[in-house]
């Protein structure tokens, strides 16, 4: 992957997020990587984000097991905002259930299930 802009983290997992953090820092050389607990407070700084006009994020690497919006919920309600310009989003996730898998088809923004930990050779290889 290339320099990008701007980067968002969305997973409730501290000590994952910290991890992911410092390793995105050093593989994206993003100008700015903005973290979130939860998929509604995401949902809702996108929205500022597109009402202020200001810089959409590029890359979005999303947990969908979170409380409040989960990731699915997060893409649903993504779906339904008008973006002016295509988001990169990689799903973060533990579960190893086929289901999801399956599920991430419905979703073309989503560029790759990426399975934890993330690794630097996984972000690398994007």
């Amino acid at each position: 992957m290339n320099k990008v802009e701007c980067v968002w983290l969305i997973d409730d997992d501290e000590i994952f997020s910290f991890a992911a953090k410092m390793q995105i820092e050093m593989c994206l050389y993003a100008n700015h990587l903005s973290c979130f607990e939860n998929g509604f407070d995401a949902i809702e700084a996108l929205k500022k984000v597109l009402h202020d006009n200001t810089k959409i994020p590029e890359v979005i690497f999303l947990d969908l097991n979170m409380p409040i919006l989960d990731g699915w919920q997060f893409l649903d309600e993504l779906k339904e905002l008008s973006i002016p310009q295509p988001i990169e989003i990689y799903l973060l996730t533990s579960s190893t259930d086929p289901a999801d898998t399956d599920k991430v088809k419905d979703y073309p923004m989503v560029k790759k299930y990426i399975a934890k930990p993330l690794t630097i050779d996984e972000l690398q290889n994007l």
